[in-house]
This record gives structure tokens, sequence and C-alpha cells, in this order.
């Protein structure tokens, strides 16, 4: 065993075995993102916003009224900001209608970074190479939720604030005012686009931006202070402008899909155990522990949030201490790495939990949602305590010596990393060596991936027809209007209404069970076809000819 750990130890301390590492991470990492890639209703918004940009409508969503559907309706996308669909839109331009390639894609990218980045971070703190090439195996086989979850935002929104962090740490620690300059220009990009693909980073990249340059004026930092500088005043500039601008189109600078506002303390009934969750996969350990004693899944979750927060008290407390000692000391002492991470875990779970006592949202299929249970909403805290173990762990030198409880609770943390590590290993080759049979029992809104053929299929079949595709889910029109056909916005009004048309038309009529009283009319029509009912949801299909003048 000892020989064992020895050799291990020497090849994750010779300097090529990164050019090993980080490859295998990459391509296994790879396997997992197509396995739980798709294209689903939030994405599908900025990938039509993204596809009008490219052919000349701007950033809108386009649509149809059955009233006149000669007429194309563009409508500026204002759900969510607009930083992921530009981004993504060199790849929709390179691979065209294949939309789950492009975006897949996209997110493997945003993974390379994600890696490059930690190791970035960590490097910083002066990791040897066995500890940076150790930490890049572990979390490259770990389960985050952001990568899972796969809503596209998360990844790319994620690598900014990483390289906001980075380059933060880079400013306090530099001396060379030519290196402050560029990571102030940097750090301050970063922040904005972090805000940009996602609202909820606005006020966190401002109220930490501005948090760390008074710091720097405080421990008398003079150099760090002007990266800092330009650190707020770029990220101000940008996001006021991308304000400015989203209010021109939109009405309001913001959206949060927000029905009502007020306070609401049973919001806080669950929070996602972030503190837990960067050791372990809590789904998979619950899911087991419900399988193994009389305590179901749901007691165990909201048994990992209690514990979760009791350790976020300690973890407060033990901050408050820990950087207390540095209070008096210059600021070539001070821990950059651990204040300015702190401070952005912080800030992001604090908004979370405020944004969840003062909205209330209605609830959805899956039950009550709120800011606060989103585990891909706490992507950098479940990171950066990744990272911050990373660290102490390699500083300490400390690993299965049991002489302290420090010592100990390193190590117990090491074993759940480590163990997850390899089950997440275990299940990334049971779905390589599987992947066509897994993919097709495990896709996620099988209507979705299903209707997308069809509708394929339709216009291949069908060159000299419009294809029309009406639902209340606006997945299906927007995916039609990215196929170069006619989604048709009102589609609650074929009850009442025959759609008249200037050519032969195949009209496609997606509808949940519960819809279908609202459509009786309509769907008595002989005409009317069921093609399939999918996960619950119905596909009708309808031949529709122009009226000929009498």
């Amino acid at each position: 065993m000892r020989k064992f750990y020895q050799y291990i130890h020497h090849f994750l301390s010779d300097k090529r075995a990164a050019f090993i590492i980080i490859p295998v991470c990459i391509v296994a990492k790879s396997v997992l993102i197509f396995f739980y890639s798709y294209i689903g209703k939030d994405k599908i918004y900025s990938l039509s916003a993204s596809y009008n940009l490219l052919h000349g409508k701007g950033w809108t969503n386009s649509f149809y009224y059955l009233e006149d559907l000669n007429k194309e309706v563009l409508s500026p996308f204002c759900y969510w900001p607009p930083g992921y669909g530009l981004l993504v839109t060199p790849f929709q331009q390179v691979f065209g209608q294949n939309i789950f390639l492009g975006t897949t894609i996209f997110e493997i990218l945003c993974f390379i970074l994600f890696i490059l980045l930690c190791r970035a971070i960590l490097k910083t703190q002066q990791l040897s190479d066995a500890w940076l090439n150790a930490s890049t195996i572990l979390m490259s086989f770990f389960s985050h939720e952001f990568v899972e979850t796969s809503l596209g935002t998360d990844l790319p929104a994620l690598c900014f604030v990483l390289g906001f962090f980075y380059c933060s740490i880079r400013i306090w620690d530099t001396k060379d005012h030519k290196k402050i300059i560029n990571h102030g220009i940097v750090a301050g990009l970063c922040l904005f686009f972090a805000g940009f693909i996602r609202y909820m980073y606005v006020p966190v990249c401002l109220f930490v931006s501005v948090l760390i340059l008074v710091v720097s004026y405080w421990k008398n930092n003079k150099v760090a202070q002007k990266g800092y500088w330009l650190a707020v005043g770029i990220c101000s500039v940008c996001l006021m402008a991308a304000m400015a601008f989203q209010n021109m189109s939109c009405g309001s600078p913001f959206y949060t899909g927000i029905d009502k506002k007020g306070i609401f303390v049973d919001n806080l009934g669950y929070w996602y155990p972030s503190a837990i969750a960067a050791f372990v996969n809590i789904n998979l350990v619950a899911v087991q522990l419900g399988k193994h004693s009389s305590i179901s899944y749901l007691v165990w979750q909201q048994a990992f949030s209690w514990i979760n927060l009791l350790l976020y008290l300690v973890i407060l407390i033990m901050a408050g201490k820990y950087f207390y000692k540095f209070g008096k000391r210059g600021h070539s002492e001070f821990p950059a790495f651990s204040f300015i991470g702190f401070v952005l875990s912080a800030a992001i779970i604090g908004e979370l939990a405020m944004l969840s006592l003062t909205h209330f949202v209605k609830p959805t299929s899956g039950g009550v949602w709120t800011f606060i249970v989103e585990g891909r909403y706490h992507a950098f805290p479940v990171v950066f305590l990744q990272l911050y173990f990373f660290m102490r762990l390699a500083k300490s030198n400390s690993l299965f010596k049991f002489k302290k409880a420090f010592s100990f609770v390193l190590s117990f943390l090491f074993i759940l990393l480590s163990l997850n590590s390899v089950h997440q290993f275990y299940y990334t080759a049971k779905v390589a060596l599987n992947y066509r049979v897994m993919k097709a029992e495990a896709v996620r809104e099988q209507d979705y991936v299903f209707f997308e053929s069809l509708l394929k299929n339709t216009i291949k079949e069908n060159p000299e027809k419009d294809i029309l595709v009406a639902s209340s889910d606006r997945y299906y029109p927007l995916l039609a209007s990215m196929l170069n056909e006619k989604g048709i916005w009102d589609g609650y009004n074929l009850n009442n209404q025959i759609p008249v048309v200037s050519k032969p038309s195949v009209l496609f009529t997606v509808l949940f069970e519960a819809e279908k009283e609202k459509y009786m009319n309509y769907l008595g029509k002989k005409e009317v076809k069921l093609v399939k009912e999918v996960a619950g949801t119905r596909i009708y299909r309808q031949i529709l000819e122009p009226k000929v003048a009498k």
C-alpha cells in the first residue's frame, strides 16, 4: 500500500502528468456533458434570439398571430439577460440547425475554461504539482449540479466569476503596475459578463468589487487600488449600459419572473445545502439513505438543509475569528484568496436568501420553487469550498495523520470527496459504454426531443408547404421559428378561429392533458389527427389548404 501511494505521488508530482490528466478529465466530462445536455424551454428563448440576430432581425423572438399568418411579429427578448445567447451565437453560426451539438460544444469549452481557472486559482496559493493534479482529477470527476442540470447559463456565468476571483487575487499580490492594469481590466469585464449572463450576479458583482476596493484602502495596498478601481469602473459602466439597453427594449432593466413581492418567511424553509454538496452528491446520498432506512428522501434532504445552516453558522464564526487576526497586519500578509472567496460566497447566498424572502413564485409541477433551493445558483460557493479545502489540505500536510481534530476533519472530507469522484468515474464509464441506450432512457423532456425530430422530418418531407406550430408552451413555436417556419403565439384561439393560409400548410398543435377542455371545438374536427402522446403532451396534426375564391 505504501509503494502504491508513493507511485501515485510520484506520477502526480511529474510536471508532464498535467498533459495527460487534463485531456483525460476533459474527455471524461465531455461524455457526461453530452449525456446531460438537452434543449429545454429556458435555452430556446436565448437560442431563438441569437438565431434572429444572425438573420438580421435584431435581438428578438419571432412569432405569428392566427389572424394574419403572413405577418411576422418581432418581439424584443426580455426574459433573461442576453449574455448566454450572444456567447452561443457563433456556435449557432457554425452548427446551423443542429442546436444540440452547438450548445453542447459550447458547454464543453466552458468546462475546459472552468478546469483551467481552478488550476490557475490554486497556483496563486503555491500548491505543488501533485496537489494541482489531484485537485483537477477530483473536481473533474465530481457531480456538480451546475453541470448536470445543463441549463446553459450556469457554467459560463461561473467561469466569469472565477475569472474575477483569479484576477482579484493577482491584483492584491502583484507589484507589477502593468500586470495590475491588465488584471483590473479583465476583472471588470469578468464581473460585467457574469451579470450579463445572470441578473443575480449584478448586485453581487457591484457589492464585492466595491468592498475589495475599500479593503485595499484600509490595508493601504496602494498598488492594488488602481486595479480595483479599474474593475469597479469597467463593471459599473458596462452594466449601466446593458441595463439602459434592456430598459429601452423591454421597459425594465431586469426580469425576475416574479408574481408577487412581500415577506414570505416560508420560502426559507429549505436551503440548498451547498456546504455539504461541496463534498458529497446529496441527491445520491439521500436516495440511498431513503432506500436503506425508514426515513424518506425528502426528510433526508430537509435534514441536510438544517445541518447545512448549522455549518454556515460555524463557518461564519470561524471566518470572523480568522480574518480578525489580520486586522492589524500589513497588506502583504492579508489572505486575499480566503477573503475574496468568502465574501463572494456569502454575498451570493445572502442575495438568494433575500430574494427568496421577498419574492413569491407560483408553485410549479415540481413543487414550490424559491431562489435559495436552486443548487446551480450555489455554483461558486460550492466550488470555492472545494478550492479552499484543497489549499488547506496541501498546506497543512496533515492528510491521514489524525494527530489533531483539524487533521481528522480534513482527512474525512478528503474521503468523502474521493468516494464521490470514484462513483462519478464509474458512472462516466457506464455512460460511455452504454451511451445510446442510457441517453434514450434518461432523456429529459422527451416531448421536446420527439417533437424536434417530428418537425424536422415534416419540413424535409413537405418542402412546398408552410409548417405552423401552435402551443402555450413557447418551446414549440420558438423551435419552429428557428427552423424558418411559423410559430403561432395565440394557439388558444384555434378553438374559435379557423386559420387562413395562403399556401398548403401543416399545422401542429401541441397541448398538455389539462388543456384539452379549452380546445374541445378544435379537437372535434375530423381533420385534426392525434400524432402521438409523449410524457403527457399531445401532439396533433392538421393539413390546411388555402381557400379558393368562388
